[in-house]
């Protein structure tokens, strides 16, 4: 066996020696309007099995883009790839074909859509070829061109090879701490509450998590990525890269993180996001959120020209229509069982492939997931639940933020019901980012737009009911939008693993813009025995 480490040898038009770069500065790519099949590159044996499960062909010269210098197009797309790992960084590729012969460490490959990274190890398996990648900006694979498409998610594609859940079995799913900045608001009960400790786990379908240390701190804000240099050193086989990558699931998908299940489920109502906290626990939890839509649109314009980003890129969100939220909690010993977790589900929702001039995209959903339960004394209930309208675009236009109209359909309020010795309270805060790109599963990066949805709810203790049972809820919407890729904690360790040297890796957006669309509160009864600190 043969490890290659990485070379520093001058690159054509980068002014002299190259040090090994895996951050840039923002993610791009040119997309300007809908082709068939990739033109200059072989795909025989690819079928719609294969495509959906690794991804599509990319052209050798695409029509309207000009790679950068070092990127090196692989023949044979999927069907060329024998295996990819659990974490989608090893890809074991048929060692006859085009193009690999060619690619050296430290330059980056492009085989499909879902196997796009700066290779960081590449060794000979029998007549295969394992190649580990390194997740890249968009911008280190195009250097000109510009993305405008509008990419579609119908419903009445969920269950064809077009649409699926891909899930990521030895990528990260993060149980952490979140915060403040994570939930936007914090209900009268819960201000003031110590953090609790938590941790970090690689998720399992079904069964219990893995548990890791700690990760780097959740919601840093983003910063400008610094340039990572990889020592010249080989790394030996890494555990675990034996294991395969999965099909995508078409409708429905169970995973694990530590004591936490969630589900994500598609079907005609849209896209539906279960969590619920797992027996043996005092703690019981369980809310589903519903984001309901028929034909969900992301369409993008971001051009790029020498690999620098034009003025006012933008990703726009449209077709949803609703937001529905349904919770209910119960505690069996005391208040050391309440729990405050940020989760992120290791899957990709959508997997659409998009395919433009010859360059092939993944349009992906992304779900996170912040909890935190409030409630006080033993056998205290609490349920909810509510319905809002969103009518009109999300996203960013031109440099202008675009707000959808809000509506409330089912009252919050109006559905708190429970049983408290004391003031109890929970806040769910749903993530859903949607995404335009290549690379790896589980980090491909592009332009994206961000919906974030935060419910606190609070009631009163039983025994203030005679003067005055108080209820709340505080309701947060926010729009975003982005550029980039964002890789720290877990995923950063992870992938820092696969590199010679194991250093550190870390990779931020560059921007990332965020805007309220709703930021609400009420409370029953309006008197001061209730709003007093509210």
């Amino acid at each position: 066996m043969t490890l290659r480490s990485f070379p520093a040898a001058p690159v054509p038009g980068r002014g002299g020696t190259r040090a090994w770069v895996v951050l840039a500065t923002v993610c791009c790519l040119a997309l300007v309007a809908c082709s068939s099949t990739p033109r200059g590159t072989s795909t025989s044996g690819e079928t719609p099995e294969l495509t959906a499960r690794y991804g599509q062909s990319p052209a050798k010269d695409p029509s309207g883009f000009t790679y950068q210098p070092d990127v090196v197009v692989v023949d044979g797309g999927a069907a060329a790839v024998r295996s990819v790992s659990g974490d989608g960084l090893v890809w074991t590729i048929d060692g006859g074909v085009r193009g690999l012969g060619d690619l050296d460490v430290g330059e980056v490959m492009f085989l499909t859509s879902r196997a796009v990274g700066r290779v960081a190890a590449k060794e000979r398996v029998g007549g295969d070829v394992a190649v580990t990648l390194v997740p890249v900006q968009p911008q280190e694979v195009i250097r000109d061109g510009r993305i405008k498409v509008d990419a579609a998610i119908d419903v009445a594609d969920i269950g064809t090879d077009s649409i699926g859940i891909q899930e990521i079995p030895d990528l990260p799913g993060t149980v952490t701490t979140p915060d403040r900045a994570d939930t936007d608001l914090r209900p009268v009960s819960m201000r003031d509450r110590g953090a609790r400790r938590s941790t970090t786990v690689f998720a399992t379908a079904g069964g219990a998590g893995v548990v890791r240390e700690p990760g780097l701190r959740a919601g840093a804000p983003a910063r400008r990525p610094a340039a990572v240099t990889v020592p010249q050193q080989p790394v030996g086989k890494i555990a675990g890269s034996d294991q395969k990558l999965p099909s995508p699931a078409k409708e429905k998908l169970d995973v694990t993180l530590n004591d936490w299940g969630v589900t994500t489920a598609l079907d005609a109502k849209g896209l539906t996001v279960s969590v619920y906290r797992k027996e043996g626990s005092h703690l019981k939890f369980g809310a589903d959120i519903t984001l309901g839509f028929k034909t969900l649109r992301l369409a993008t314009d971001v051009a790029l020209t020498a690999g620098t980003i034009a003025a006012n890129p933008g990703a726009v969100l449209h077709g949803l229509e609703s937001l529905e939220v349904k919770l209910q909690a119960g505690l069996g010993g005391g208040t050391d069982s309440n729990s405050k977790v940020k989760l992120e589900v290791p899957a990709e929702i959508f997997n659409k492939p998009i395919m433009v001039n010859g360059l092939p995209m993944v349009l992906v959903g992304k779900v996170k997931l912040v909890i935190e339960t409030a409630l006080t004394g033993k056998n205290s209930t609490l349920t909810a639940s509510g319905k809002w309208g969103l009518v009109g675009a999300l996203g960013m236009q031109s440099g202008t933020p675009l707000v959808p109209t809000f509506n409330v359909i089912t009252s919050m309020m109006d559905s708190i019901s429970g049983i408290t010795l004391g003031p109890s309270g929970l806040v769910i805060a749903p993530e859903f980012k949607f995404s335009l790109g290549f690379g790896v599963p589980g980090a491909s990066a592009g332009p994206y737009a961000k919906f974030r949805f935060a419910a606190g709810v609070t009631n009163g203790s039983a025994f203030g009911a005679p003067l005055a049972r108080c209820t709340r809820v505080d309701l947060v919407i926010k729009g975003g939008f982005g550029m980039g890729i964002n890789i720290d904690g877990e995923l950063g360790k992870l992938i820092g693993d696969r590199l010679p040297g194991r250093p550190k890796f870390k990779a931020d957006l560059e921007s990332e813009f965020l805007w309220d669309i709703v930021k609400r509160s009420q409370t029953i009864p309006d008197v001061p025995l209730c709003t007093a600190g509210g």
